[in-house]
């Protein structure tokens, strides 16, 4: 399969041309993406957030594992089953790419690394992916349990004012992320199924779901400080995606595991407004760095 072919499925997931990303290059062992600047893609003062590396890291490696077991994703599925990231040093108002290199080809499973770079090939985040390429599975997936507002005793959502800034800045207010809790270790944060945030099938495509979680965990986190110019960031990601989400609206409930010094680890999940299945779960460290 060679980049023409690569470009005419890819160049029709909506949420790929949400983020503005481009196939710069692609063969067999790697896949390059090319990301420009933008304030949508962006936290306040310009940096990239986290999510947005997420989310090229995820696309890049189906892109790779797609161009290594020379498949078609229209009569197969290409399924991310892990993901991690680690997050090295902020990009700020300037494009980046994103590099996949496929570690090891099996039957169905690929091995991705990927890089997130920015001028002069410095490392913004780099990825650690595992993607199934194989036959739709027909069979049921099992849902491992849920965590609902209700399960943690959150009876009244409180946002606060910054849970209400998030949501109308940046790339948070362009996703349509909704915070709608914030209080003592707890977060709960929505996303409605948007045209442009979809995988091309009617689903949520797994970068914006983990760029929710990365949303969701950081919120956690700050319940935790008093508001103030804090220096934040997000150290690392992980996330285990379950099942697609079915044209549903997602939900995703947040809390603060431990703290320690600056250190926040929070646990996420993820899952369907309606039928309350589990899209994802995922682990966010957090890192606050309190002022004065």
């Amino acid at each position: 399969m060679d980049k023409i072919n690569l470009q005419e499925y890819w160049g029709q997931v909506p949420y790929l041309t949400r983020l503005g990303a481009t196939i710069a290059s692609a063969d067999v062992e790697t896949v390059r993406l090319n990301l420009p600047y933008k304030d949508e893609n962006s936290n306040m003062g310009g940096m990239l957030h986290g999510g947005v590396a997420a989310s090229l890291i995820n696309l890049s490696a189906r892109m790779a594992a797609q161009m290594s077991q020379q498949t078609d994703p229209k009569e197969c599925e290409i399924t991310v089953v892990d993901q991690d990231v680690q997050y090295l040093s902020a990009a700020i108002s300037e494009p980046i790419d994103a590099v996949a290199t496929v570690l090891r080809k099996g039957k169905e499973l690929s091995f991705i690394s990927v890089d997130i770079l920015k001028g002069d090939n410095k490392f913004v985040a780099r990825g650690s992916v595992t993607v199934r390429t194989g036959p739709t599975s027909a069979k049921k997936v099992a849902n491992p349990g849920e965590l609902t507002p209700a399960q943690l005793g959150i009876e009244t959502f409180t946002a606060g004012d910054m849970g209400k800034l998030l949501t109308q800045q940046g790339f948070i207010g362009d996703l349509g992320m909704d915070v709608q809790h914030m209080e003592s270790g707890y977060s709960v944060a929505c996303m409605n199924t948007q045209d442009k945030l979809e995988d091309g099938h009617g689903n949520l495509q797994d970068g914006a779901v983990a760029a929710l979680i990365d949303t969701t965990g950081a919120m956690a986190a700050w319940s935790m400080v008093e508001l103030g110019m804090h220096r934040a960031s997000t150290p690392a990601l992980h996330v285990n995606f379950m099942q697609p989400s079915n044209g549903e609206n997602i939900t995703a409930v947040g809390r603060n595991r431990w703290q320690r010094d600056e250190l926040f680890l929070n646990e996420v999940w993820v899952m369907g407004q309606q039928s309350n299945r589990v899209i994802a779960t995922g682990n966010v460290v957090y890192r606050i760095v309190v002022s004065g």
